[in-house]
């Protein structure tokens, strides 16, 4: 696969999919995904290595890896 070095990935929690059951949190490497009061999964940027071993043990598919480019993570 050829990527572009202009993007990257960064995992993300669609809030509308996850119903906290913890998995991902457990199987996280980095030990940055924790299930809040809300119990919605939430990942600490910071501390994640986009291994995306989140997006894999996720049941419900809400953990996903989507591409961002450097343009649109600067305007965030």
């Amino acid at each position: 696969m050829v990527v572009n070095p202009k993007t990257f990935m960064i995992p993300e929690i669609l809030k509308d999919k996850c119903t906290g059951c913890g998995i991902c949190e457990e199987a996280c490497p980095g030990k940055c995904i924790a299930v809040g009061s809300d119990d919605i999964a939430v990942i600490e940027e910071f501390y994640c290595e986009n291994c995306g071993i989140c997006a894999e043990v996720c049941p419900e598919k809400a953990a996903v890896l989507p591409w961002h480019s450097w343009q649109q993570w600067n305007k965030a």
